[in-house]
């Protein structure tokens, strides 16, 4: 393990190493989900027809995606984005505030 070494010479301490995941293979058939929300860590939520959560790597909220079943449980499934069928509108343009107290940071100006 790497060590990380106290600025002051204090001792050294051992620092994790993190590998990445390897990708899941795929297991089922493809599923067209419309993700709902983001879950904790990298993966979204959405609910099959008959209301089954998935959750979906690759996953961003107000797409439509193609996605692989690579985990199958009886209360949820895992599944991995594979072509992104509609894109959500991310685009949203800066507006200036429309009230009247709301001026520049003097620090800005």
């Amino acid at each position: 393990m790497p060590t990380h070494h106290n600025r002051r010479g204090g001792s050294a301490r051992q620092m994790p190493v993190t590998t990445p995941q390897a990708p899941l293979p795929q297991l089922g058939p493809l599923l067209t989900l419309k993700i709902e929300r983001l879950a904790y860590g990298t993966d979204a939520i959405a609910h099959t027809d008959e209301g089954k959560t998935v959750f979906v790597q690759g996953g961003v909220p107000g797409d439509t995606v193609e996605a692989a079943l690579v985990q199958d449980g009886p209360s949820f499934s895992k599944a991995r984005v594979t072509r992104v069928l509609r894109a959500a509108s991310r685009a949203t343009p800066w507006r200036r505030p429309s009230c009247r107290t709301a001026r520049p940071s003097p620090r800005r100006a």
